[in-house]
């Protein structure tokens, strides 16, 4: 049977027999779509700049430093983002801005 397999390899057939493939073919189709990615209600500018610090692990004197803000309002920031997005925690808003990847969040003309 490995004999049959590499020989089919090397002659540019499938090494599995075509029942198997069939059978994968056929699991694959009937698998439902992967989800997108969710799509995060808008976000003001900076917000954005805080939630992407969120997602890479910074604490808010980290955030602080990164966006040369005040760690009060880092703090304002992050409560309105989880107020937004629905988050019970920073870890929460952190996973959803990753899962959503880069422009995941809507843009907001709103300025802070």
């Amino acid at each position: 049977m490995v004999r049959d397999a590499v020989r089919n390899t090397a002659a540019g057939r499938h090494a599995l027999a075509p029942e198997a493939v069939n059978h994968l073919v056929a699991r694959a189709a009937a698998e439902p779509p992967p989800a997108a990615p969710p799509r995060l209600p808008p976000l003001t500018p900076r917000e954005q700049d805080v939630l992407a610090a969120i997602a890479d692990g910074l604490s808010n004197a980290q955030i602080g430093r990164r966006l040369d803000l005040r760690v009060p309002t880092v703090k304002a920031h992050v409560s309105r983002i989880m107020e937004k997005l629905h988050c019970e925690s920073r870890v929460q808003a952190g996973l959803l801005a990753m899962r959503a990847g880069p422009g995941g969040a809507g843009h907001s003309s709103d300025e802070v």
